[in-house]
């Protein structure tokens, strides 16, 4: 049976039955005309702001379609949770001399936290639209925080977080996994790259998984030849890694007639294989006094 998906409605109400505090119920809105002048977009807003003239234009010919989703702030003022490239078309025709649009109807929804604000932004946008490359690594990086801090505000948070962020955003956990590489293990420079749409989310991977002085010799090649750089990157350190884990099974298993049938350079070879890429030592037995005699000399 497939696991239901992530319900930011549930996780309210069950933090609502256990509260007394006086925040409104989950679920809670009204509907209020906002002067332009009042609404704010969200600093956590991550989603690049794309085609807003063509926006404008469909608005002004149909209208605006969808209300505006807005949390209230102080001073008089309404946080966009969901809607920002409404805002800003109508801002724009507006501007242009349309006084229809100085005020946009708009949902205000009750009172929540921080991190549950910036996560109904997400939600809004993860499956409305299509996102950029860069955008889907930030999103799932983005929300596993968030969901990480609920748990640290008390919220019922259950489950592994990375299949949570799976659900949510209909992928899977070994997907969601390979965003948090790219995520955490990028270097500034490639990310830039991914930023850019210069760079395919599959190169930006395997460019995730190398050490990072790698990524920084891959780079220059990368922009000269493309993503078979990376993947040759790749490819290569998968090889040393192989060699290497197989020399150093090797070493371990040595022995010799001398010491107890243990071979007395065993680690020193080891250590040698992995301070040289994977390359083993020819010259450990050569120490060996036993050497002439021993039928697994290197």
């Amino acid at each position: 049976m497939a696991k239901a998906k992530f319900n930011i409605n549930d996780l309210l109400n069950n933090q609502s039955k256990g509260s007394s505090t006086s925040e409104a119920k989950p679920g809670a809105f009204r509907i209020v005309n906002i002067p332009l002048e009042k609404l704010v977009p969200s600093s956590a807003n991550l989603y690049g702001i794309r085609e807003v003239e063509e926006l404008a234009a469909s608005i002004e010919s149909m209208g605006l379609l969808h209300n505006l989703v807005v949390r209230e702030l102080d001073g008089g003022r309404y946080e966009i949770i969901s809607g920002e490239r409404r805002y800003r078309a109508c801002k724009l025709l507006y501007e242009g001399g349309n006084a229809d649009y100085a005020a946009l109807p708009c949902k205000v929804e009750g009172a929540s936290s921080e991190a549950i604000a910036e996560l109904k932004l997400i939600f809004a946008n993860a499956t409305a639209r299509e996102l950029t490359d860069f955008e889907k690594v930030e999103q799932a990086a983005r929300m596993k925080e968030l969901f990480r801090r609920l748990r640290a505000e008390g919220y019922e948070v259950k489950g592994r977080l990375r299949e949570i962020v799976a659900g949510v955003l209909d992928v899977s956990p070994a997907q969601v996994g390979r965003l948090e590489s790219m995520s955490e293990k990028l270097i500034p420079e490639y990310k830039e790259e991914l930023k850019a749409g210069n760079i395919g989310i599959s190169a930006a991977y395997d460019a995730s998984t190398l050490p990072e002085d790698k990524q920084r010799e891959t780079l220059d090649t990368y922009k000269a030849e493309g993503a078979e750089a990376v993947k040759k990157a790749k490819t290569r350190r998968t090889h040393e890694e192989v060699i290497a884990a197989k020399a150093a099974k090797q070493a371990k298993k040595r022995r010799c007639y001398y010491g107890d049938g243990k071979c007395l350079y065993a680690d020193s070879a080891e250590g040698h294989i992995d301070h040289h890429d994977g390359f083993p030592c020819y010259s450990c037995c050569d120490y060996c006094n036993q050497a002439p005699i021993c039928g697994n000399r290197c």
